[in-house]
């Protein structure tokens, strides 16, 4: 059964209708308006939204990996990360100019170029101890504005065959000129239109919270 109606879903509701289109489609209920069985995780920095059944871990720091949420029985990731985009662009030998906050495209780069060196400070971040960078999907990346979607995929060594997870990205410009990454991942194999949609409607939910958002949401969540 869906979630009852309270404050706290309207709002989700209405930040999700307002976010970004993804690719894959979303389940019927779902689209309908219905939202899924989960919870709104709210923080000083951001929000977003959890399915139902993931735990929640909230690391006391203000940039790199900020939360991990994740289902161990189906080994699906969500976290939230937030970096500095003057270092994004001076680990790839470019000097930071100007606004960095407005678009991707016209602020930092050519967006295919700019998701790979995002998927890179992942894998630092995230201090990937197998030595294989993640790929960006090819055809996977869009950017509009200050938002930025594509795919990357991640192999993990193993004694036998290579397992390959499949990660939605999501990653929103700051006005402090840093950037604040939503990841959601799972197996391979389990790419499949309920695993994607319920991962991108998670996308969808994040709200960076700037002094602005954080006084009108405390209000909408009381």
């Amino acid at each position: 059964p869906p979630l009852a109606t309270t404050r706290r879903t309207l709002l989700l509701g209405a930040l999700i209708t307002a976010g970004l289109s993804t690719a894959a489609p979303l389940p019927a209920a779902w689209a309908a308006g219905e939202i899924p069985q989960g919870d709104l995780f709210t923080d000083a920095q951001f929000q977003i939204w959890v399915p139902k059944g993931f735990f929640k871990s909230r690391r006391k720091v203000k940039e790199g990996t900020l939360f991990t949420s994740g289902n161990l029985k189906t080994a699906e990731i969500i976290s939230v990360q937030k970096l500095s985009t003057e270092k994004l662009l001076m680990d790839a030998g470019v000097a930071p100019t100007g606004d960095l906050s407005e678009s991707w495209e016209t602020s930092i780069g050519k967006p295919e170029i700019v998701a790979a060196l995002v998927a890179k400070a992942r894998d630092n971040d995230a201090k990937n101890s197998n030595g294989v960078p993640s790929k960006v999907e090819k055809g996977s990346v869009s950017a509009s504005g200050s938002t930025l979607n594509f795919r990357m995929i991640s192999e993990m060594s193993t004694t036998k065959d290579p397992i390959k997870r499949v990660t939605v990205v999501r990653a929103e410009l700051l006005p402090n000129r840093s950037y604040m990454a939503a990841w959601g991942s799972c197996l391979e194999e389990d790419f499949n239109s309920d695993t994607r949609a319920r991962l991108e409607y998670a996308l969808k939910s994040l709200v960076p919270r700037t002094e602005e958002t954080s006084d009108e949401v405390k209000k909408l969540l009381k």
